[in-house]
């Protein structure tokens, strides 16, 4: 049985990363590329529920939305090439909008959209419980817009306006993520506990990125101390000589790569272990490793250890999204299907509350980022301020995806006001604001960045700059890499310039 299920998901994937590939080369952006992995997986979990001996479960299959696979193996890469990726300078310029959007809007919303569940006014769709609706509050509070990343990426979006989408994206997962936490931990004493719940939300955010940013420092000291980059600098120098390059250890750059993504690795789990936040620990670790341990690593090894990790997240995202087309046809069968057990809905009910909760998490995100982008106008001087145009951007990028659907199954449900049997409306709930959000938002992204005028065909800004003198980072570089590497790399490029 495992074998088989390994041998259907190398297919769907193989299947579904084509198609993707012939939709990108084709420029059709009406369909995306995850949104085309989402059907491919709904169609393999539908033929497989209905081809499926009665006898066995579908978690047999292992064919479903596993939470703990998807935290432990499938999210690690994409946080920490998404850190790692991100353009310093810009993230540096915009990190006040980054953050009011990534914190204060995403808790907002969190609050609006619990009361909108929780009040009596809504009872009549989803009758949940005071804890089930901060928890479902703070899931599909979650951004995830892998889809227009993608699109920004192929119609080269303006770098400024998607590094905001892409900081806030990262950072927004981590607030959601916290949130959850506090909800489920703390449930109907979440009043009465609000100084620990701040004092929670602080020191696991804090304590995160000091984690990140000490597995980052732990990786460029170690980089440095094998010295791979200072031979490899030294090889393509003109200050060497031919007979000494002949003689200088040949470098290894799959075992850089070993030693990089472990590293990588490690910044996440280490802080799932003391139930910190992993997506800010590899946020910040990617952060730091791209600044001061890449640059220790050999220029074999860099180009390696780069295309590595965009091939790992990239497969990570596709596998996400066959999951969730997976665990769309369960979830969907509780919600529509009377004869199942759990069913609390009948379809016409459950129907108007999917729309109702997508009309929600439309609404709520504009509720919140117009303000704070405005304001932020408001005190910015003329290069500062984020246009109108480039606002609705932000707010059609609020996407929903995978995050979302993993804090989905961890919910549990309750007796105190709602039901045990709640936890699959929420998790259908979620699965369809995702597969809207995708295809609705996603897949119309083109048009609307045509009639805003949004500028596009900007090659990227390179995020190599050097870093000013006299600061911490710069203390912090001249400690952690090897100052010969920079001499030697100078004089390379200056010799192959002259030449």
């Amino acid at each position: 049985m495992l074998a088989a299920s390994i041998v259907t998901m190398v297919g769907l994937n193989i299947v579904s990363l084509a198609v993707g590939q012939w939709l990108h080369s084709k420029h059709i952006y009406w369909l995306p590329e995850c949104g085309f992995t989402i059907i491919v997986g709904f169609m393999a979990g539908w033929w497989v529920g209905t081809h499926m001996p009665p006898d066995v479960e579908r978690e047999e299959t292992n064919l479903y939305f596993d939470p703990i696979f998807f935290t432990l193996f499938l999210l690690p890469p994409i946080i920490f090439e998404a850190g790692y990726g991100l353009n310093m300078p810009l993230f540096a310029k915009n990190i006040g909008k980054i953050l009011s959007l990534a914190v204060f809007g995403t808790l907002i919303s969190t609050a609006v959209t619990w009361f909108a569940l929780y009040t009596d006014s809504t009872d009549f769709l989803i009758d949940l419980s005071y804890q089930e609706s901060g928890q479902f509050a703070a899931l599909i509070s979650a951004v995830d817009p892998v889809a227009t990343l993608s699109l920004f990426s192929a119609l080269k979006v303006d770098p400024n306006l998607n590094n905001i989408v892409v900081g806030e994206s990262v950072l927004n997962d981590a607030v959601a993520l916290i949130s959850f936490r506090a909800v489920t931990h703390f449930g109907i004493n979440m009043q009465a506990e609000w100084e620990n719940i701040l004092f929670s939300f602080i020191s696991t955010g804090v304590g995160s990125a000091f984690l990140g940013v000490g597995v980052g420092v732990l990786a460029a000291f170690t980089f440095k101390m094998m010295g791979i980059g200072l031979r490899s600098a030294m090889k393509r120098s003109s200050l060497v000589d031919a007979h000494e390059r002949e003689h200088i250890a040949s470098d290894l750059p799959h075992v850089e790569c070993i030693v990089f993504v472990a590293f990588a690795y490690v910044s996440f789990v280490g802080a799932e272990l003391p139930e910190n936040s992993g997506i800010v620990s590899s946020l910040f670790a990617g952060f730091t490793m791209r600044a001061f341990a890449r640059p220790n690593v050999s220029v074999q090894g860099r180009a390696q250890v780069d295309s590595l990790l965009k091939v790992m997240s990239s497969l990570a995202d596709n596998m996400i999204y066959l999951l969730v087309g997976f665990a769309l046809t369960i979830e969907l069968e509780y919600v529509t299907n009377e004869d199942k057990e759990g069913t609390t809905l009948d379809i016409n009910s459950a129907w108007h509350a999917f729309v109702y909760v997508i009309i929600l998490a439309v609404a709520v995100r504009a509720f919140h980022l117009f303000p704070i982008l405005n304001m932020f106008n408001l005190v910015s001087g003329p290069d500062d301020k984020v246009p109108f145009s480039q606002q609705i951007v932000c707010w059609f990028s609020g996407l929903r995806g995978a995050i979302a659907v993993a804090l989905a199954y961890q919910v549990e449900g309750d007796d105190e006001g709602g039901t045990l049997n709640n936890k699959h409306i929420i998790r259908a709930a979620t699965m369809m604001v995702v597969v809207f959000t995708t295809f609705a938002f996603g897949g119309t992204t083109p048009c609307l960045l045509d009639l805003l005028n949004i500028q596009q065909g900007v090659e990227p800004v390179e995020n190599e700059t050097e870093i000013p003198e006299g600061t911490v980072l710069k203390a912090m570089e001249n400690v952690l890499v090897d100052g010969e590497i920079k001499k030697h790399e100078s004089a390379s490029t200056y010799s192959k310039l002259s030449a």
